[in-house]
């Protein structure tokens, strides 16, 4: 296994590259915030409902440097680089077998990172921040830590890639891009999916994870291309619409991102009915109605995991 850091700014380094091998990661559940009051006289507590908390990420590690002497500088450089105050993803890597040579029972190498030939398969993310402090019991040029991060904003796990990306194996390199469907899945990954419909009708959409993906807070975006009047888009299977008000061109481009809606990148939600569009774990079934018969409609989101 491995662990990729995605900075903000888009810069990434996994914890190889710092001679760090991860022995596990340890994802919690998330925790449970409940609401109450009391009031005297009466037993117990009043429930005023719950939401999901923040979950954690521990990974228990060993880090090996070069030589004894070199062994603060390799500290010190993973303090600089997850010394930062700011969120940033963590991208679990699971890998289809044993990652180095010393995992395998009876294997012996003089390079311990030396890697098998088992492939890394980032499938899921989290955004989060480090908690707490970390130092490495050194022994030699090993040490060994752990690290916990706290998830910031949403808990859930998040998939790699977004609907509008081919749901294929690609070799570019950059292991935040490949194999980015083939892990975390699971049962829910299908290779029926479609995303992008042509013209007016009832369409199947397929929300992979286990959450409701809801715009309020999550990164939804539906973009209709094409001719409409009074474009309603209804969800049957949750009841969720969005409605425009009004008419577009051929040319024009209508763009629900989140709570807001565009067209041509002016902002029309004012005309919009001002409801939201949502969508449940699995299929969903979509009513587009007011569309032209060339007009094209597309659900581009990810998919959510407890």
């Amino acid at each position: 296994m491995d662990i990729l850091i995605e900075k903000l700014n888009g810069e990434k380094k996994k914890f190889s590259d710092f001679g760090l091998i991860p022995l596990d990661i340890l994802i919690s559940s998330t925790n449970i915030r409940r609401y109450t009051s009391e009031v005297q006289g009466r037993p117990g507590t009043i429930s005023k409902g719950a939401d999901h908390g923040a979950k954690t990420v521990a990974v228990p590690f060993i880090m090996i440097a070069e030589d004894l002497m070199d062994f603060p500088f390799a500290r010190d450089r993973l303090f600089e680089w997850l010394g930062d105050i700011e969120s940033f993803y963590l991208y679990e890597g699971r890998s289809n077998g044993e990652m180095y040579e010393f995992e395998v029972p009876g294997q012996r190498s003089v390079d311990p990172l030396k890697r098998n030939n088992s492939q890394i398969i980032y499938g899921k993310r989290y955004l989060v921040r480090r908690d707490g402090a970390f130092s490495l019991d050194q022994t030699n040029k090993w040490g060994k830590s752990s690290i916990t991060f706290v998830t910031d904003g949403i808990p859930f796990g998040e998939s790699v890639a977004r609907t509008t990306r081919p749901f294929v194996i690609t070799e570019t390199g950059d292991p935040a891009l490949d194999n980015i469907w083939l892990t975390g899945q699971g049962g829910q990954f299908r290779s029926d999916l479609e995303y992008v419909f042509t013209g007016p009708g009832t369409f199947r959409v397929w929300n992979g994870g286990t959450e409701k993906v809801d715009p309020h807070f999550m990164d939804f975006i539906l973009k209709f291309e094409g001719e409409s009047t009074n474009l309603t888009i209804t969800n049957k299977t949750n009841s969720s619409r969005w409605s425009y008000d009004g008419t577009s061109k051929s040319s024009d481009v209508i763009q629900i991102k989140m709570l807001d809606s565009y067209k041509n990148n002016q902002s029309i939600t004012a005309d919009t009915d001002l409801d939201i569009l949502t969508l449940a774990p699995g299929w969903n079934l979509i009513e587009v109605k007011g569309a032209a018969s060339l007009a094209k409609t597309t659900f581009d989101f990810r998919w959510y995991w407890r």
